[in-house]
């Protein structure tokens, strides 16, 4: 004879006042607990395409991709990380300060992207240079700011 599933078991021995409780508890708990990982996921996709960023821009002032290709990778990573910055701001954690800069930060690093991008398509190596500064100071400051939001709260 084949086991009765968890769930008909419960119920049957009336236990769906306790299941739906554990249920609600359960969603609790996990809806807690992913606001805080979305930053975290979110923070990891927004470090590697800040990253991005800065290699094809570096690799763009060495004369190793063409201008096209660094538009193109730059347009991508700063939409990826407008979407990362949406991504945490539509979370269901509180406001604070920390997770406002993290925020705010991403923002700089998309922003930084988008006129990286505008002065590869203008063919400027020196405001193209000045973007790179750009992108690495809004690089620093979004570690800052992660490193200020994960830091351990006493």
């Amino acid at each position: 004879m084949p086991a009765k599933p968890l769930l008909l078991s419960i119920l049957e021995k009336g236990g769906f006042r306790g299941c739906r409780l554990c249920l609600v508890l359960t969603m609790v708990a996990l809806t807690a607990c992913s606001s805080s990982s979305r930053i975290e996921q979110q923070s990891k996709i927004a470090r590697s395409a800040a990253q991005t960023a800065a290699m094809v821009v570096d690799a763009w002032i060495a004369g190793a991709v063409p201008s096209n290709y660094a538009s193109a990778t730059l347009q991508s990573a700063a939409d990826t990380l407008a979407d990362a910055e949406r991504q945490i701001e539509s979370g269901y954690s509180s406001e604070t300060p920390e997770r406002r800069g993290v925020i705010t930060a991403i923002g700089r690093l998309s922003a930084a992207a988008r006129r990286a991008q505008a002065r590869i398509k203008a063919g400027s190596p020196p405001q193209v240079s000045q973007a790179v500064q750009e992108l690495r100071t809004a690089a620093t400051e979004f570690a800052a700011a992660y490193d200020r939001y994960s830091a351990p709260k006493s």
